[in-house]
């Protein structure tokens, strides 16, 4: 495997990772932002255990070789993670500085796929 796909799994195992557990944990700020965007605590508890779910994906894909395949499956859930959640920010008419970090990791899960595909 190669720089560019260590790279990017790390990025998208610490930001999914991250993103997961403030939801899983039920951080205040981030849910008045489950209750802005239309959810209930329970489903964005359930978005933050995919997250987690999608980071240990992307992080057995990076440190086992036979399980290449489960990482890039991992990252490909990730990526629509991320573009729902831009989509959902957008239909809340959030500032542009809300949906773009959602909208970076999906981009960073599409050159992680591609880096292991090609790799």
């Amino acid at each position: 495997m190669d720089i560019i796909a260590w790279v990017t799994g790390l990025l998208l195992a610490v930001g999914f990772g991250m993103a997961g557990m403030a939801k899983v944990t039920s951080q205040p700020m981030v849910m008045d932002a489950a209750n802005a965007l239309g959810f209930t605590p329970n489903q964005f508890r359930m978005i933050g255990a995919v997250e987690i779910a999608g980071a240990i994906g992307v992080m057995l894909g990076i440190l086992s070789d036979d399980l290449e395949w489960l990482g890039m499956l991992a990252a490909a859930g990730l990526m629509v993670t991320g573009v729902g959640a831009f989509y959902f920010h957008s239909k809340a008419d959030h500032e542009p500085r809300d949906s773009l970090p959602s909208l970076v990791l999906a981009f960073v899960a599409l050159v992680f796929i591609g880096a292991v595909a090609g790799g």
